[in-house]
């Protein structure tokens, strides 16, 4: 035991994730039929590239999180996110079954 509690092994933490099933598996995606393809090739590009400078001016301390948040996700609504998630959705419940 260590002065900050029991000192525990790699193959512990191993036993500990594995009892409690914490590791998951990794979720491979969905197959997009052809218009659900078409509509993800169309918004996600210019989406994903607005998300990501977002975040950077975010992480970065540019911009403000709480500034000017409704006005962002305004933007990606105008962008196409709502018809992405409208077809990954429909391709995810075809694929792996409605949420129960």
């Amino acid at each position: 035991m260590s002065a900050n509690g029991p000192t525990r092994s790699r193959s512990d933490g191993i036993a500990m994730y594995e009892e409690c099933n914490c590791l998951k598996d990794e979720f491979s995606g969905v197959a997009l039929n052809a218009e659900e393809k078409a509509i993800y090739d169309r918004y996600w590009p210019s989406l994903l590239t607005y998300m990501t400078e977002m975040q950077q001016t975010r992480v970065l301390g540019a911009r403000d999180v709480n500034i000017g948040w409704d006005a962002y996700k305004q933007r990606l609504t105008d962008m196409g996110y709502d018809r992405v998630i409208e077809v990954m959705q429909a391709a995810y419940e075809r694929q792996y079954g409605a949420a129960q």
